[in-house]
């Protein structure tokens, strides 16, 4: 099986692989300890529910570790529904136009539904 690693290209996921005659993208994913949670980015969602069977993440945990297990994770894209979102992201479109250069302080106004 031909295996290229691609990682540095962003695409939403490390290795790209022919399994049987079809490509598959591959996402590499670690933690050092004995967790059983990983994160993934909104790309590598985008990608997975794209490439759906074709996507696999391969979770290695307690990686650091003599006794580290790694799982092939197959089918994930039917569960995407069930991620936990953890994180926002909050780019200078939404916070520049509270933002007074001058002084260097930010006033975000509030709002209220009062009448």
């Amino acid at each position: 099986t031909d295996v290229t690693d691609v990682h540095a290209m962003k695409l939403g996921w490390d290795l790209q692989c022919v399994i049987d005659g079809v490509e598959h993208y591959v996402e590499v994913k670690s933690t050092e300890g004995a967790a059983h949670t990983f994160e993934i980015t909104s790309n590598e969602v985008r990608q997975l529910g794209d490439r759906q069977s074709r996507y696999l993440v391969i979770f290695v945990s307690n990686m650091t570790a003599d006794a580290h297990t790694v799982r092939v994770i197959r089918g994930l894209h039917d569960a995407v529904d069930r991620f936990v979102t953890k994180d926002y992201r909050v780019g200078p479109q939404v916070w520049k136009p509270f933002h007074d250069e001058e002084n260097d302080e930010f006033t975000v106004p509030t709002s209220s539904n009062a009448d």
